[in-house]
């Protein structure tokens, strides 16, 4: 069994200190998946995320975890919310448009063969519902 969707969240003001910590937790925390709990870390679904100003200059530093190098993702999917590295809406609002743009072409599909209270739930389930999701946080 793999250890899905486990997020950690790292901070410390020395870069040097802050990458020999996350090294430390990640060995540790793969020793109490593996030994404690018969759990594996999938090391190619892996992947840190360093969160930056826009103005700030990028930090190129590979990690490692049991000689496997973990890559550095620029943007990820995390609860339905698509995140970058920098906090921006862009590429969230990018895969909303791509996903609201089908559902108006099934609304528009089944218009002709469907009464007002089916496009109305088909509106709530599809459209309604991904355009509400998250939108606290924005």
């Amino acid at each position: 069994m793999f250890a899905d969707e486990t997020s950690m969240l790292f901070t410390h003001s020395n870069f040097m200190e802050f990458h020999v910590n996350i090294e430390t937790v990640l060995g540790n925390v793969n020793t109490w998946f593996e030994k404690k709990n018969c759990l594996s870390l999938n090391i190619e679904k892996t992947y840190y995320m360093h969160f930056k100003t826009k103005n700030s200059q990028p930090i190129d530093k590979s990690t490692c975890l049991d000689n496997n190098r973990i890559s550095n993702n620029l943007c990820a999917k995390f609860l339905g919310l698509v995140v970058d590295n920098t906090l921006h809406w862009k590429p969230h609002v990018d895969h909303l448009i791509n996903k609201l743009s089908t559902t108006c072409y099934v609304i528009r599909s089944v218009e002709p063969y469907v009464n007002t209270n089916a496009i109305i739930m088909i509106y709530l389930s599809l459209f309604h519902a991904v355009m509400t999701y998250g939108i606290i946080f924005w």
